[in-house]
Formats: C-alpha cells, sequence, structure tokens
C-alpha cells in the first residue's frame, strides 16, 4: 500500500477528503452531530489508534519464518466437499421441500370472470 503512496490521487482525495469532514465536525460544528472540540492529545490518540492495524501488519510482516511455523495452524480447504450434518442438513432438506402438489393439480385454475359467467348461467337456465 505504501510503495506508491501517491500514485492514486482518487485515494489521496478521499482520505484528505475525509479528514477534512472528520475536522470539521468535530471542531466546526461539533453542535451538529453532538460532538465536542479534540484536543491536539486527543487527535493524536486517535491517529494512535487507528494506525494500529498498519503497525501490526508491519510487525507481523517483519516477523521470521520460523517462528511462525512454531504455530500450528490450520487452514480452511474450501475445495472439499462440506458434509451435511445438523442444522446444514436440516436447512438444506427444508429449501428443497415442495408445497402443494398431492391429488389435485393447483396449477390448474379457471379464470375468475370465466367461472362466475358460467355460474350465472346456470342459475338463469334453472
Amino acid at each position: 500500500m505504501f510503495a506508491r503512496f501517491f500514485h492514486n490521487w482518487y485515494f489521496i482525495f478521499v482520505l484528505v477528503g475525509e479528514f477534512g469532514v472528520q475536522f470539521f465536525c468535530t471542531q466546526v460544528t461539533p453542535y451538529i452531530l453532538r460532538t465536542s472540540a479534540l484536543s491536539k492529545r486527543e487527535w493524536g490518540a486517535c491517529l494512535m489508534l487507528g494506525s494500529t492495524p498498519l503497525l501490526i501488519a508491519v510487525l507481523l510482516k517483519c516477523t521470521p519464518k520460523r517462528w511462525v511455523e512454531k504455530f500450528k495452524v490450520g487452514l480452511v480447504d474450501e475445495s472439499k466437499e462440506v458434509e451435511e450434518t445438523g442444522i446444514l442438513k436440516a436447512f438444506n432438506q427444508a429449501s428443497s421441500m415442495q408445497v402443494g402438489g398431492g391429488g389435485r393439480k393447483d396449477d390448474d385454475f379457471k379464470d375468475a370472470a370465466a367461472a362466475e359467467e358460467q355460474a350465472t348461467k346456470k342459475n338463469l337456465s334453472s
């Protein structure tokens, strides 16, 4: 990410814009979002807290490979078939159920207006 930091001007624009909006909301118009103005010390604490993932990533990338090999980490093999047990099996059974069916044909319906017209003709003829 930091190898060519200034090559993407959209990223720089969004980063500066985000900082500007946060500064504006907390320092200039704190009454809109019900915030209070931050001191320099509080701004520094926020920046340090927000940058901790970057610092941790740098430390992890500097970790020697032999240290990492001491930890047994089980990776998930997504190419394997998933065994259907428990809740997954019940969900798959419920999702494959068909509603209706039976002896009647649910999809074989008559037009309501035509059925009403036939009933009216029967009543008039009798």
